[in-house]
């Protein structure tokens, strides 16, 4: 377990993720990489996953998706774990979208990388 809460390394070195900050269907990923994400996590509804967060590396343009587990009385999460490939299946090859980016907002067609987190509730 890394300090992100994941499994996994991270794919690249990361930069602040307030570069660039989706404001289209709550994720940069895309309608269905969230419903796939909703079913894979037993989950009803998005409430539990976070809003995308979409920044620039390197010249790649990289989205990330959150969310939350709640760990029981043995520390033992209650949420599934996410099975990485196929929530990274359902992420579309582009994404042409509107973002705001601090008082502006850019249009632009981009490539998401997509990294998937866990954070925990205290």
């Amino acid at each position: 377990m890394n300090e992100s809460g994941t499994t996994r390394e991270p794919i690249y070195e990361r930069e602040p993720a307030s570069s660039w900050v989706t404001r289209v269907g709550g994720t940069v990923a895309g309608t269905e990489a969230m419903a796939t994400a909703r079913e894979r996590l037993g989950v009803e509804s998005g409430e539990n996953i976070s809003p995308g967060i979409g920044y620039n590396d390197g010249g790649e343009r990289r989205v990330m998706l959150g969310y939350e587990v709640w760990p029981n009385r043995s520390g033992e999460t209650r949420t599934p774990a996410v099975e990485f490939e196929a929530l990274v299946s359902a992420v579309p090859r582009t994404v042409t979208a509107n973002f705001r980016f601090e008082a502006a907002t850019l249009s632009g067609t981009f490539h998401p990388l997509v990294e998937f987190r866990q954070r925990y509730r205290s």
